[in-house]
C-alpha cells in the first residue's frame, strides 16, 4: 500500500488520486474465539512508546495517569501482549484493576483477539499510530495520543479522516497531544457512558 500510494505521501499527488486507488469499508465483527470473561461495557487501552509518543518520563506517567483516570470509571481492557511482534515497546501496567489479554496468546490470532476485544468496546484509547485506526472501522471511538508533532506523518492522518468520512464513521478518531494531561482520556469514557 505504500509503494502504490507513494505519489500521495510524497506529496506529488492529491488526496483525491488516492481514491482511484482505495476503497473503503467498515470491518466486520470478528469471532470471540479465545476471548473470555469481557465486562459487558469497558475501554480498550493500548499504548506504545514509537516516533510520535517516545519513552519519556514525561509519556510514562501520562499513561499512568490515563489508566488511573479510565479505571476510575469502569472496567480498561489493555492490549499489551508481551510480545514482540514489531519495533514498538508496549506499556504494561498492572494497576488499577485493568485487565489483560490472555497469557500465550498464539503470534498467529494475535491480531485477531486484539481486534476483537476493540471491536466490542464503548471506545479505545493509546498512543496514536495505526493501531489507532482500527477502532473507527468498527465504530468504535479511537481517541490516540502522542508528544512529538513531528513524529508522525499528517498525511497518514488526513488519509484516515478521509476514509473514515467514507464508511461514515466521521469524527470516531480524535488525535491529541499527551502534553494537555491525562484529564483528556476522560471524555473517552464519559462520552460512551
Amino acid at each position: 500500500m505504500y509503494e502504490v500510494l507513494n505519489p500521495y505521501w510524497w506529496g506529488h499527488q492529491p488526496r483525491d488520486w488516492v481514491r482511484g486507488h482505495t476503497r473503503y469499508a467498515r470491518l466486520a465483527m470478528p469471532a470471540e474465539d479465545g476471548i473470555r470473561d469481557l465486562p459487558a461495557r469497558y475501554v480498550a487501552v493500548k499504548f506504545y512508546f514509537n516516533d510520535c509518543f517516545p519513552a519519556t518520563p514525561q509519556n510514562r506517567a501520562f499513561v499512568r495517569d490515563a489508566l488511573q483516570s479510565l479505571a476510575a470509571r469502569g472496567p480498561v481492557v489493555a492490549l499489551s501482549t508481551g510480545l514482540n511482534i514489531d519495533d514498538h515497546g508496549g506499556v504494561r501496567a498492572d494497576e488499577h484493576g485493568v485487565r489483560h489479554l490472555p497469557e500465550g496468546i498464539d503470534p498467529a490470532r494475535n491480531l485477531q483477539v486484539q481486534s476483537a476485544i476493540v471491536a466490542r468496546a464503548q471506545a479505545f484509547v493509546g498512543t496514536y499510530g495505526g493501531f489507532s485506526y482500527m477502532a473507527p472501522f468498527y465504530g468504535v471511538k479511537s481517541m490516540a495520543f502522542f508528544s512529538d508533532p513531528n513524529g508522525f506523518s499528517r498525511k497518514h492522518l488526513e488519509m484516515a479522516h478521509a476514509a473514515f468520512e467514507t464508511i461514515g464513521a466521521d469524527g470516531r478518531l480524535e488525535v491529541r497531544d499527551a502534553a494537555g494531561g491525562a484529564e483528556a482520556v476522560e471524555q473517552a469514557w464519559t462520552a460512551t457512558a
